[in-house]
């Protein structure tokens, strides 16, 4: 599981069932089913417009550049008509719906209770990302509008987010409910850190390699923070998005500086959460915590 609405759902989601709810997830996916994990059931929809794919022939017609918001469209029509079948059979008493790929988008006259929650606010998230630089992404903006404004209640996980929607969207008074800590048993699991991470301080980043995390900053701050402190060494924990500039890796990047200070680095691509407490609690300087690509 990866990526911060993933593991949102999969500690919520896996919270209520053990208190008794009957939990049901509604995912895109490139296989049909019903999995069923840690007693949440886990519905997988591919997107086509109908069970006989009639409409769908017609896919290769679409035009490159609106591929994609079209494949979202398909999607949300699909997700949709599932959760309305689900709904028929055993009725919901609520329906929580994402505002990422235009969700909500057919789900404007509906008897189910809905709540959308904005886990995060598209513009501000594509211009820390370098900008809509592409016909694809400002459909995919105004895709993303027309779902929220469509719903009555809304809300989000944080202030900046709901005043940012409520400005820009122009719609209600967003509540604000924010994401819950859960307390997790996880054995702390040092070997990771003593095969990379070796004796000597070391600055840590960990997330996603991205410009929406904030990288391109760490990567100009490198030379600044590892001159300040004597054998500052580095380690890198994160997938990496491949959009640094030049479309190359941000791994390669910040390595490249790393080495130019004749100093030993490291770069890990994903680590258990037993590994990254150590990892973490024995670092000298971190950078987790970013706002749409600006340090908090």
């Amino acid at each position: 599981m990866s990526g911060g609405l993933a593991s949102y759902l999969g500690r919520l989601c896996s919270y209520l069932a053990n208190q008794g709810h009957d939990i049901h997830v509604f995912t895109r996916s490139s296989e049909e089913g019903i999995v069923t994990s840690s007693s949440v059931n886990v519905h997988r929809v591919v997107p086509w417009w109908s069970e006989s794919r009639r409409f769908d022939r017609f896919d290769p017609a679409v035009p490159r550049m609106l591929y994609s918001p079209y494949q979202d469209i398909k999607a949300a029509w699909s997700l949709s008509c599932a959760v309305r079948n689900a709904h028929d059979e055993k009725p919901f008493d609520m329906v929580q719906l994402s505002n990422v790929m235009g969700t909500g988008l057919f789900f404007r006259k509906s008897s189910i209770p809905l709540v959308m929650r904005l886990s995060s606010f598209k513009p501000d998230c594509v211009a820390a990302n370098g900008g809509a630089d592409s016909l694809a992404e400002r459909v995919r903006m105004r895709i993303e509008r027309r779902s929220v404004r469509q719903q009555k209640h809304l809300f989000a996980p944080s202030f900046l987010v709901a005043e940012r929607v409520e400005s820009f969207y122009r719609t209600n008074k967003l509540s604000v409910i924010e994401t819950p800590f859960f307390k997790e048993d996880i054995k702390n699991d040092p070997s990771i850190l003593s095969q990379k991470c070796g004796n000597k301080p070391y600055l840590l980043f960990f997330g996603r390699l991205s410009r929406l995390k904030g990288v391109h900053l760490l990567a100009d701050a490198l030379p600044d923070l590892m001159n300040s402190i004597p054998e500052m060494e580095a380690v890198f924990i994160g997938a990496d998005s491949n959009t640094a500039p030049g479309g190359g890796q941000y791994e390669k990047l910040y390595l490249r500086k790393v080495i130019q200070l004749s100093r030993p680095s490291a770069y890990i691509a994903a680590v258990a959460a037993q590994s990254i407490i150590s990892i973490y609690s024995r670092c000298t300087l971190r950078s987790t915590a970013v706002s749409y690509g600006q340090p908090t």
